[in-house]
């Protein structure tokens, strides 16, 4: 009883990380379906079996778990100020994905319609670039919230 009393707020704090993280990834999908209306995605993946579209949601999901671990890695004091900065710094690297994924759209892929080769080729291939993309984003936010800066060595 004595290790578990003395464990109490850190279960606490992980509990409340763990519901506000939840939450963020539920705002990620309201706004992943928002950038992408052409297409409804319960469809897509249940009743079409659209393997590519899954990499490229896998992808978007794992790479906003990264960027919010990156905000639970970084130093915060107070458990309040984990929140707010999870809540902050979640909706901004939910944004940075959406707007990246825009401008791998039209400017990188600007020859090359990512939307119907993954909706109507179902092409995986393309998936995982898409997936890669997002996991690579994730990464760079990872690195960019995960803490204070140093050195190059």
């Amino acid at each position: 009883m004595l290790y578990f009393s003395e464990h109490l707020e850190s279960i606490i704090n992980g509990a409340i990380y763990l519901v506000t993280s939840a939450v963020i990834i539920f705002l990620g999908k309201l706004v992943y379906d928002l950038f992408h209306r052409k297409f409804k995605l319960k469809e897509e993946l249940l009743k079409k079996d659209n393997f590519a579209l899954g990499y490229a949601v896998g992808g978007y999901y794992f790479g906003l778990i990264l960027a919010l671990g990156g905000i639970l890695a970084g130093p915060h004091g107070y458990w309040l100020d984990g929140v707010i900065d999870l809540l902050y710094f979640g909706i901004v690297s939910i944004l940075l994905f959406n707007i990246s994924s825009v401008i791998q759209d039209k400017i990188i892929f600007s020859k090359f319609s990512m939307e119907k080769e993954i909706i109507e080729d179902e092409n995986p291939g393309t998936g995982m670039i898409e997936g890669g993309h997002y996991i690579a984003n994730g990464l760079i936010l990872y690195g960019a919230m995960s803490g204070e800066g140093g050195s190059l060595l």
